[in-house]
This record gives structure tokens, C-alpha cells and sequence, in this order.
């Protein structure tokens, strides 16, 4: 029997700092504290690394992925084929 490892147990997608400094940042804390291993862009991306890699592949490594919607998160320009590769 196979057994996927997951490099994070949560892949936080939002977008925007109306979100980031207030219940992002709350839920990512509250995540640690918990134990759970939660992939956050500001935190994870190391300066200079390309955010259009980055995100799909932290996606892959996740075992789940929390959306939080807010007013900024729609206009979000997604990469070509984004959703059908992240849900493979």
C-alpha cells in the first residue's frame, strides 16, 4: 500500500493585505499552535523564487487547500490550466 508524505498539511490561498494581516495572519497562527503544517506565500516563497512555480508545486506538497474569499480574491489572474493541473 502506498502512503503519500506531504510536505504541508495546509495550502492558505487568499489574496490581498485586507486579509493577510488580519485573519491570515490569525488562522496561521492559530494553525501552528495546533501543530499543523500550513504553507503561507510570504512565509515559504523564499525572496526571488518565481510565484508562478512556487504556488502550484506548494499546492501539490499540500494535503489540503483553504480559500479564503474575500473582496480582492476574485481579480486574481490565475495561470493557463492552473485548476486542471492542481486538481491532478
Amino acid at each position: 500500500m502506498h502512503h503519500r508524505t506531504w510536505k504541508y498539511d495546509v495550502f492558505l490561498s487568499f489574496r490581498g493585505p485586507d486579509v493577510r494581516h488580519t485573519f491570515i495572519a490569525h488562522l496561521h497562527r492559530a494553525l501552528i499552535r495546533m501543530g499543523i503544517g500550513v504553507f503561507i506565500d510570504n512565509i515559504n516563497i523564499p525572496k526571488g523564487q518565481y510565484i508562478a512555480e512556487a504556488i502550484p508545486r506548494a499546492i501539490a506538497e499540500s494535503r489540503f487547500s483553504v480559500v479564503v474569499l474575500s473582496k480582492g480574491y476574485a481579480p486574481t489572474p490565475l495561470p493557463r490550466g492552473a485548476w486542471t493541473s492542481w486538481l491532478r
